[in-house]
């Protein structure tokens, strides 16, 4: 179970969910938290890691200047 995301920089705390339900609706569940961070992802390639109960998402693609 996850209760809290890590996503470019921010974090959230959320209700307990299954990792996989999160990870099926990341960009849904962000855009209810911070519709900002979830514009900034869905411009971007990422990944997901699960670290105890925090889901981290990582950004696989660098943007410089």
């Amino acid at each position: 179970m996850v209760n809290k995301l890590i996503v470019l920089g921010k974090e959230f705390e959320i209700p307990d969910m299954p990792e996989d339900d999160i990870k099926a609706n990341l960009l849904s569940i962000l855009r209810e938290l911070d519709p900002d961070v979830a514009n900034e992802l869905e411009k971007t390639k990422y990944s997901t890691r699960v670290e105890g109960s925090v889901l981290v998402v990582y950004r696989l693609s660098a943007i410089f200047g």
